[in-house]
């Protein structure tokens, strides 16, 4: 018992760092493919306006880190709801 849950920490883990490479991968890897979208189109949306807008890069740039922050929380959460994910 003990082993199944240091095995799904590590996959917890696994998914957060994901979402620090692109938002949604860590969704993606839990197999939630809508959320995975929701965050990695939102995430798309951010940085063509990053580089569209050069007025408005501080404020992009931190929704970027909040989003990026929000998916790592959001798939922490949902790997504690769910072990068998």
């Amino acid at each position: 018992m003990v082993a199944a849950v240091r095995q799904t920490d590590n996959h917890a883990a696994m998914d957060a760092a994901f979402n620090l490479l692109w938002p949604g991968l860590g969704q993606l890897h839990q197999g939630r493919t809508v959320a995975a979208a929701y965050f990695a189109l939102e995430a798309l949306a951010l940085v063509v306006v990053f580089g569209a807008w050069p007025t408005a890069r501080i404020l992009t740039g931190v929704l970027i880190v909040a989003l990026t922050l929000w998916s790592i929380v959001d798939v922490l959460a949902a790997a504690r709801r769910s072990p068998t994910l």
